[in-house]
């Protein structure tokens, strides 16, 4: 039922063994037979297909040796409690009589899947619901009823969903689911588009500042230019001057003749001029 109001659509059923008169029960509604318990109101409009394999529908060729005493039923101690004439898989059993009175509530479509080697249900024994679509398989026993014929029930399921038709909700919320989709597309594109955009960006933005470093560790061409005279002056200071007692002379050209040449000559007897080289 919660699947149901989920999905706004009908619910497939598969019952297997003696799950299928429980949910066939469960789907009737009414009272319990035993508790007198109610179960609710019929779930009958929200399943789509009910498929019923290896079902105890009819009850089980095991409990037909069970005979009744003061209501009870007196078998084996393995089948007493599943033989119940009350709940039970007797075939006479109340329950039992409860769950197939009553046609076709399990469900729009409704299939019973069987074998006729089944020893649990009986060989020739009814394992069928009253009034449902039959598929019998041959030569397989109980669990291999269930369980290798997986395949069959996935089958039956979709072909009868393909002849169900889509009733006008479901094609509403198909309609809601497409659009849906085409927004989450539309909109993962947009988000890469803008990854891709930044990630342009970012890379634009590192060659930028690759490219600056690289230009600031450069010599600029100004200071090349004064590293250049200033190794050319000093290499030339020792040739412009010479310093000299009485045998040499220290020439330079920019003090010649000046106050600070006539005090020296006057006091210290020092002479100046201009050197031999320089002549």
């Amino acid at each position: 039922m919660a699947v149901s109001s989920y999905s706004k659509q009908p619910v497939d059923i598969v019952a297997f063994s003696l799950g299928s008169p429980l949910t066939r029960k469960a789907i009737k509604g009414g009272r319990c037979v035993d508790k007198n318990v109610r179960l609710g109101r019929s779930l009958s409009s929200r399943i789509g297909t009910f498929l019923s394999v290896a079902g105890a529908n009819q009850g089980s060729d095991l409990c037909e040796g069970c005979s009744s005493f003061l209501g009870a039923s007196v078998c084996s101690i393995t089948t007493a409690g599943i033989c119940s004439p009350l709940n039970g898989l007797n075939q006479n059993s109340t329950f039992l009589k409860d769950v197939n009175n009553g046609r076709l509530y399990e469900g729009k479509y409704i299939i019973s899947l069987e074998s006729d080697s089944d020893e649990k249900i009986g060989y020739g024994f009814p394992s069928d619901i009253p009034g449902s679509l039959r598929i019998v398989v041959k030569d397989k026993n109980h669990i291999e009823t269930i369980f290798e014929t997986v395949n069959l029930q996935i089958r039956t399921i979709k072909k009868f969903n393909k002849v169900r038709p889509p009733t006008a909700l479901e094609k509403k919320r198909e309609e809601i689911w497409k659009r849906n989709w085409q927004k989450t597309i539309k909109r993962r594109n947009q988000q890469q588009q803008q990854q891709q955009i930044k990630e342009k960006r970012l890379k634009e933005k590192q060659e930028k500042q690759k490219q600056k470093s690289e230009w600031k560790k450069k010599p600029k061409k100004g200071n090349a230019a004064a590293v250049d005279s200033n190794s050319i002056n000093t290499t030339e200071a020792p040739n412009s001057a010479t310093i000299s007692d009485s045998a040499s002379q220290w020439v330079t050209p920019s003090i010649e003749g000046s106050l600070f040449e006539k005090y020296f000559k006057h006091n210290s007897g020092f002479s100046f001029g201009i050197s031999d080289s320089k002549k």
